[in-house]
């Protein structure tokens, strides 16, 4: 129900701004005001299950969900990350 009511605040503002401003805009201005109404609505609980749901611990995960890549964070500590320039 959520992910409908999100796909309509999303959709209705966009293509009202589309008839009625042109073309130019539904990306922008269609998309603030879908957003200005679902995040207000996902903070007071509007739709949302009652219930979360979250995986196991991953202890007792299948074998097929786990792959053989072994991320290490002592690999990654102390590291100095690429620039935005490089990284471009």
């Amino acid at each position: 129900p959520f992910a409908i009511f999100t796909g309509i605040a999303f959709v209705v503002p966009y293509m009202l701004v589309g008839v009625f401003l042109g073309p130019e805009f539904p990306s922008m201005i269609g998309a603030m005001v879908g957003l200005a109404i679902v995040v207000p609505a996902a903070r007071k609980g509007f739709l949302l299950p009652k219930d979360t749901w979250d995986f196991p611990e991953s202890t007792s995960w299948p074998d097929e969900w786990i792959g053989n890549l072994q991320i290490k964070l002592d690999d990654v500590v102390g590291k100095t990350p690429i620039s935005t320039l490089k990284g471009w």
